[in-house]
């Protein structure tokens, strides 16, 4: 929660090194869910809780240059943030009516989009898209704890979908699509912890869950973007759980050698799930891994740690993107 409220790393054959601060800083800390990145890392959102509450931002280079405030700032402090995969829609939930608001991300510019007719009916608390920005499904406390939402036309309008049959066991901690947004998955701090959902139409349809299910109420879920693998965070060793989907199957793969050094507060997988990244509270305060070279055979994947933490506490939320190789 200390200046500069933000620390932005750059990976480089797997060794992640620290960037200047960008020239303007977030105006407070951010929120846990508050850091959202497009797609392609063009675009960067921090969600806070000083007025105005979302500070965006565009990269040149290796430089994250501050963008001019929406003319709508949300009514509220930003509790997450979510991009579209392209960067074209960037979402904002907040304790207060009407508890998310849409913008349309053109060039930098961010509008405001018309509220859905039908908003959630409580403070929302996460919210997150499919790739195509076809899918949005927002995370909110009181029952039924999740609504889904269909973009359509070409003019941004969000419109609520039927609620699923199954709806989660509680208050969901994270949620995340596919890219075709056909697989979605729910966590929640209420037993069975997750709740998985296949696509029809548009109708989400409750799928089994894995055998082998976290031991503790997870903080966080989260799908590459071919749906072939999830990972989810929660707080008993080992941390984090990986699946593989066969089918519409998810099983457990092998738990690291090297784990986090405790139960990670947030986390991001890259969307072709080749690095993880973790933010914890115990030092060294995070956590990288990745799955194809380079990699540190002596701590089984675990990457070097960055070269500077600019931090003496646990990082509040991390974001990632990997770049489309050419």
């Amino acid at each position: 929660g200390a200046p500069p409220y933000i620390t932005i790393y750059k990976n480089t054959d797997g060794v992640y090194v620290k960037l200047s601060n960008p020239a303007a800083l977030p105006p407070g800390a951010a929120s846990t869910k508050g850091t959202s990145m497009s797609g392609d890392g063009v675009y960067l959102t921090v969600g806070t809780g000083a007025p105005g509450y979302v500070t965006n931002y565009q990269r040149t280079g290796d430089e994250f240059v501050k963008l001019p405030a929406p003319a709508t700032p949300p009514p509220a402090a930003a509790a997450a943030t979510a991009y579209s995969a392209d960067g074209a829609y960037m979402a904002v939930t907040f304790g207060a009516p009407p508890y998310v608001r849409i913008y349309n991300n053109v060039a930098g510019t961010f509008t405001a989009l018309d509220t859905p007719a039908i908003t959630p009916p409580g403070a929302s608390s996460g919210v997150t898209f499919d790739g195509t920005g076809t899918y949005m499904a927002v995370l909110y406390g009181p029952p039924p704890y999740i609504s889904l939402y269909k973009r359509t036309g070409t003019d941004g309008t969000f419109v609520k979908l039927a609620q699923p049959s199954a709806i989660p066991t509680g208050a969901p901690s994270g949620a995340s699509f596919t890219n075709d947004g056909e697989y979605l998955a729910v966590s929640h701090p209420a037993f069975p912890y997750l709740t998985l959902y296949k696509r029809d139409g548009d109708t989400f349809n409750q799928i089994h869950n894995p055998a082998e299910m976290p031991t503790a109420g997870p903080a966080g879920v989260s799908l590459t973007a071919d749906g072939k693998f999830m990972s989810v965070i929660y707080g008993g060793v080992p941390f984090i759980n990986f699946y593989r989907r066969t089918g519409d199957t998810f099983v457990k793969e092998q738990n690291l050698l090297s784990p986090p050094s405790g139960a990670a507060t947030t986390f991001a997988l890259s969307r072709d799930g080749s690095h993880v990244g973790l933010a914890n509270a115990p030092p060294p305060y995070m956590a990288s891994y990745s799955a194809v070279p380079p990699f540190d055979i002596e701590t089984h994947f675990m990457l070097p740690r960055p070269t500077s933490l600019n931090s003496s506490a646990s990082p509040l939320g991390v974001t990632t993107y990997i770049k489309a190789k050419p």
